[in-house]
This record gives C-alpha cells, structure tokens and sequence, in this order.
C-alpha cells in the first residue's frame, strides 16, 4: 500500500491492477480501478482537486537523484537560454552560475534533503557578506576614496543619472507643452 497524497491511496492488488482510494474526514470515500499506477495517481489527484483537496504529492524518487546543481543548470539551458534579450540572458546565466560556484555545499543537496534551514543558512550568510547593491564589503567603500574625475567610471549609470539630475519625474514624461502640441 502506497499513500501518494494526503487522503489518496494508491495499492496494487492481487491480479495485478492499481486500486486508488480518495478518504477523507467529511467527503465520500472513492475508489477506482486502473490498469497502471500512473493512471492511478492521474485519477487520484484530478479527483482530490475536484473536491477542493490541494493534493501533496510524495513521490520524491525524482526528487532524490535530482541536485540543486542540475535543477539550476536545467533552468539555465530550459528557461534563461529563451530570455528576449542577449544581456538579460548573460546576466542570469552568470548570477546562477556564480551561485553554483559560490554555494557548492547547497547545490551538491538533492532537491528531496533541502529543508527551509538549509536557506535559512543561505540567506544569512549571504546577508552577512554583502552590503547595498550587491558589493562585497571589502568593495563597499573604494569609491569613496577614488578621485571625483575616475569615481565616474566606477558609478553605474544609476547612480551617473541620480548625480546629475535626470532622474527629476519631470524627465519620465514628455512635457505638458509636448503633448499639447502633438495634438
């Protein structure tokens, strides 16, 4: 007997068939015969859903031989790979890559082991090692120290706008005088 999700059981009987079974506190008890356990668990969970039931599947084999290494690195082939723009596209591919480097410990987990305290740690030591903005702490500082003429240089095109005053809301829009004469 295998219990697939809360309130759903999935037994194989004696001539072989698949039995799925939906009890639950307060609805009907169901049950259904199939000739495989995929349509066993197909059957079982529409039907859960169908009652309102938010089914939890617990089938974890795929689960427990897929890394956090290999989901990511499927991510990047499946997902990131299809991204519109050629540096959206680089910048992900190298934040997660830099990630898979960075965070080895987490990455060799199989999906089934990661707990939330696994990110729990992540998050923490992360949050300890980075200040605003994503720098480092040990870089945190260096612009402070350059000469005004090279601090340019290091800013961001942000901070460049934010510096000369074109992040006014009045650049955002065309002007009031634009759009009553385009009229």
């Amino acid at each position: 007997m295998a219990k697939t999700a809360k309130g759903l059981t999935i037994c194989q009987r004696a001539n072989g068939s698949w039995r799925a079974q939906i009890r639950r506190i307060g609805y009907p008890h169901e049950s259904k015969d199939f000739l495989t356990r995929k349509a066993a668990d197909v059957w079982g969970i529409s039907r859960l859903s169908a009652l309102g039931i938010a089914p939890r599947v617990t089938d974890l084999r795929v689960a427990e031989r897929t890394t956090l290494h290999d989901c990511i690195t499927q991510y990047i082939d499946d997902v990131t790979a299809k991204r519109p723009s050629a540096v959206s596209r680089d910048a992900e591919t190298s934040r997660l890559l830099r990630f898979q480097r960075t965070e080895a410990f987490l990455c060799g987990h199989a999906l089934a082991n990661l707990t939330a305290q696994h990110f729990e740690e992540w998050r923490d030591r992360r949050s300890s090692q980075t200040v605003s903005r994503g720098f480092l702490p040990e870089y945190a500082a260096s612009h402070v120290t350059d000469e005004p003429e090279d601090r340019h240089k290091k800013m961001g095109h942000f901070a460049r706008m934010q510096q000369n005053g074109s992040l006014h809301p009045s650049h955002w829009a065309p002007s009031r005088t634009a759009l009553s004469s385009a009229k």
